[in-house]
């Protein structure tokens, strides 16, 4: 599974390199897109948190010579809507169980899945659903059941999962 990002003819053209190395995806995804406009200030903190993403609220507030609380609450909405914080896990090590379900039922598979959920790209018509928990049995348990909301769900177990040394912070202007 790729998550890709840019603007649509990036898209189509990273998609279609990625075709000619990998071959024909089973599926390709695209969720109703939203352009966000950053502010000077959301512009501000994010180039500060691209460079320490772990800076912490008042360091970013001194920097920048503003209230704290305006950081955190901007950080808050940032997190919500353009932010992902991405773990970095070792799975075989960590006893952990990863599986991804495709689903077209966004509000049954979310309501399953809610106590489970790390990631989650949906939309009105369609999701992915990234998903863990403590061992396969609880794993089986969780699909079967979003399986006989939606016989047509796909399932992806996830045994490894890394991020390219140059993920970066995309802006959408």
């Amino acid at each position: 599974m790729y998550e890709i990002f840019g603007f649509p003819d990036e898209i189509e053209k990273l998609i279609n390199l990625m075709k000619s190395q990998l071959g024909e995806p089973f599926m390709v995804y695209f969720p109703d897109q939203t352009i966000y406009k950053a502010s000077f200030l959301d512009s501000q903190i994010l180039s500060l948190l691209s460079k320490r993403p772990r800076a912490k609220s008042k360091d970013i507030a001194h920097q920048l010579k503003i209230g704290i609380e305006t950081v955190r609450r901007r950080i808050r909405f940032l997190t919500g809507n353009l932010i992902k914080v991405i773990p970095i896990i070792d799975l075989p090590k960590s006893n952990i169980v990863m599986f991804s379900i495709f689903s077209k039922h966004v509000d049954i598979t979310r309501s399953i899945l809610r106590n489970h959920l790390i990631w989650e790209f949906s939309d009105a018509n369609a999701g992915i659903f990234v998903s863990s928990t403590t061992d396969f049995g609880k794993a089986k348990k969780l699909i079967d059941f979003v399986r006989r909301k939606e016989i047509d769900a796909e399932v992806m177990m996830i045994y490894n999962y890394e991020l390219p040394s140059y993920y970066k912070l995309f802006i959408k202007y």
